[in-house]
Formats: C-alpha cells, sequence, structure tokens
C-alpha cells in the first residue's frame, strides 16, 4: 500500500510543480489524492493505537497546507 501511494506521489504532479511532470493534473485533484492520503494514514495510525503521532501527523497536515493555500489555487 505505501509502494502504490508513493508511486502515485511521484506519476501525477501539478503543472508548475518542482520536478518533471510525468502526468500532469490539475492542482485540486492533486489535493484530492493527497487529502485521500493522508486520511488514510492517519486512520492507520489509530488502528495502530498511536493516537499521539496520529494526532501530531493531523494537525501538522493542516498546518502545512493552511501555510501553502496558494499552491493549491
Amino acid at each position: 500500500m505505501p509502494f502504490l501511494g508513493a508511486t502515485i506521489w511521484t506519476v501525477y504532479r501539478v503543472a508548475g510543480d518542482p520536478g518533471k511532470d510525468i502526468v500532469a493534473i490539475p492542482g485540486w485533484l492533486r489535493l484530492l489524492y493527497e487529502t485521500t492520503l493522508f486520511i488514510a494514514a492517519a486512520y492507520m495510525h489509530f488502528q495502530l493505537a498511536i493516537n499521539t503521532w496520529a494526532y501530531l501527523f493531523v494537525i501538522v497536515s493542516t498546518l502545512h497546507y493552511l501555510i501553502s493555500y496558494n499552491r493549491i489555487t
């Protein structure tokens, strides 16, 4: 599962992001993919009963997207 997520993360990029665009997708679609991936990661942390790390992951991810909002739009 992590390998599949990393592969998709590498292949699909938003035009204008650093690195080579193998397949360019719109920003909203990349955001949807990243959100799904991060929610799945947090869910897995909660299922493994490592709640502190899960909460920390959710907080840091949310702050990152709030700070980099101009990149999404």
